[in-house]
């Protein structure tokens, strides 16, 4: 680093020069985001963008800082911030140290099995220390994988380490804070569907592992004598879920009502196309 930093004048812009360092260290680019070298990244989860001085701005989706991303290529810090005189491939030839990148899994098949596709990554906290990652492509498949938190780093969980049993719900604190004053908590099989509620006020919760894995003891002990809005989503999986949810939850609550969205609708659609909202929650419950 010393013979890189001393020839180091100015001549290109922080965020241009380290892509390209990215690039010849053999880093994917999908859009905006690329491999991370700080971790075993199978598909790009660390997103770069560029500020008005021409900087770096980074935020790594499994949890890495950014010390720990540019510490892994064998650079220092500042190179995210000053402009560069020595190009990035000359720059990586000197450095000692060269990550390794593992091989993308593309999610195509057929004549568009290598196409880059553009995602979106959402973290669903259940704790302090277990997360949610989903991941939605552009084609609008999704994936999603549970993550622990390891020493201040963010690893996935793999191999059934996680036991979702034990989980709380999502915004499960919040949920039960207003159950104290009475508000009407809507229950749903997502957890973008809880956040796109949350943001409009309403108090809404589900639970980890989705339609398949309904965690009803759990349900049964946060609900018992709240009022309660079940909005299972309009498909085969959550009408099994809603009869199971109707025969084993709603006892033990004070007051339960169900809505559903048309055919494979889910609660935020309803939510987006206006016939779930806090009046409409009113109505129902007079």
């Amino acid at each position: 680093m010393s013979v890189i930093a001393s020839l180091w004048l100015v001549h290109m812009n922080a965020y241009k020069w380290f892509t390209d360092y990215l690039d010849v260290a053999g880093a994917v680019r999908i859009g905006r985001n690329w491999q991370c070298p700080s971790h075993e990244d199978s598909y790009p989860s660390l997103t770069l963008m560029e500020s008005r001085e021409g900087s770096v701005l980074l935020f790594c989706h499994a949890g890495c800082n950014y010390i720990q991303v540019v510490e892994s290529l064998g650079l220092s810090a500042r190179l995210l911030f000053e402009p560069h005189v020595l190009p990035a491939k000359r720059a990586y030839e000197m450095n000692l140290i060269k990550p390794k990148f593992k091989p993308i899994v593309y999610r195509q098949s057929g004549s568009n099995r290598n196409r880059r596709e553009d995602f979106f990554i959402t973290n669903h906290y259940y704790s302090e220390n277990v997360r949610l990652e989903r991941i939605k492509f552009e084609s609008g498949e999704k994936i999603c994988r549970w993550q622990v938190l390891q020493e201040d780093r963010w690893v996935y969980s793999n191999g059934g380490t996680l036991d979702l049993t034990e989980l709380p719900l999502y915004n499960e604190k919040e949920v039960i804070k207003g159950g104290y004053v009475g508000e009407v908590i809507v229950v749903c099989e997502s957890e973008s569907s809880v956040d796109a509620l949350t943001a409009s006020g309403i108090y809404a919760t589900t639970w980890a592992g989705g339609a398949a894995s309904l965690k009803v003891d759990r349900l049964r002990r946060v609900l018992r004598d709240q009022r309660v809005l079940w909005v299972p989503d309009n498909d085969v999986a959550g009408l099994k879920c809603s009869a199971r949810m109707v025969e084993e939850v709603a006892p033990v609550t004070a007051e339960w009502k169900s809505t559903m969205g048309d055919i494979d609708e889910d609660a935020k659609d309803m939510l987006l196309r206006g016939s779930l909202s806090l009046s409409v929650i009113n109505e129902i419950f007079g």
